[in-house]
C-alpha cells in the first residue's frame, strides 16, 4: 500500500494520533455517512469519500497504521501523569503497604493469647507474683521499689 505523504490520514478522519481503533471507526462512520456519494451530491464528495475510505483502511489495521506512522514520522506522545495522579497513586501504594505491615505486625488470636501467658510468666517470675490475674498497679509499684533485678532461678 502506497502512502501519500501530503495527506494526513488522522486529519482526514478528524482524530488524534493516540486515538483508539474504536474512535477511528466511529469517526469513519460519521464522515462516510456525511460524504457518501449516494447521500451527498456535491462534485467533490466522491473524492472526499475515497480519501476517508483510504484513511480508514490504513488506520483501522494496527500493522498498516504502524507502518504509516513510521513512514510519516508520526509518533504517539507518551502519556505522562500529572502531579495529582502521581500523588494519588503514591498515596494508594503507601496505604496498601501500611495495611500489609499492620497485618503482619498483628499476631493471630491464638498467638496473642500465648504471648499474654508468656508475658504473665515473665512478670510473675520477675516480680514474684504467682496469681493468675496481673494487677498492673501492683506491678508498677513493685517495679518502682525494686532497684536491681534478681536473676531468675531455674
Amino acid at each position: 500500500m502506497a502512502f501519500n505523504k501530503l495527506e494526513n490520514f488522522y486529519e482526514i478522519l478528524e482524530v488524534s494520533v493516540d486515538s483508539s481503533t474504536a474512535q477511528i471507526k466511529a469517526a469513519y462512520r460519521k464522515l462516510a455517512r456525511k460524504y457518501h456519494p449516494d447521500i451527498n451530491k456535491s462534485p467533490d464528495a466522491i473524492e472526499k469519500f475515497k480519501k476517508i475510505s483510504q484513511a480508514y483502511e490504513t488506520l483501522s489495521n494496527p500493522q498498516t497504521r504502524e507502518q504509516y506512522n513510521i513512514l510519516n514520522g508520526i509518533f504517539k506522545p507518551e502519556k505522562t501523569k500529572t502531579s495529582s495522579q502521581k500523588a494519588e497513586e503514591e498515596y494508594k501504594n503507601t496505604a496498601k503497604n501500611t495495611r500489609t505491615t499492620q497485618q503482619e505486625q498483628t499476631p493471630p488470636p491464638k498467638l496473642k493469647n500465648r504471648l499474654k501467658k508468656i508475658n504473665h510468666l515473665i512478670f510473675s517470675s520477675i516480680f514474684g507474683q504467682n496469681s493468675k490475674k496481673i494487677n498492673v498497679q501492683k506491678i508498677i509499684k513493685s517495679h518502682k521499689k525494686v532497684k536491681t533485678l534478681q536473676p531468675i532461678s531455674q
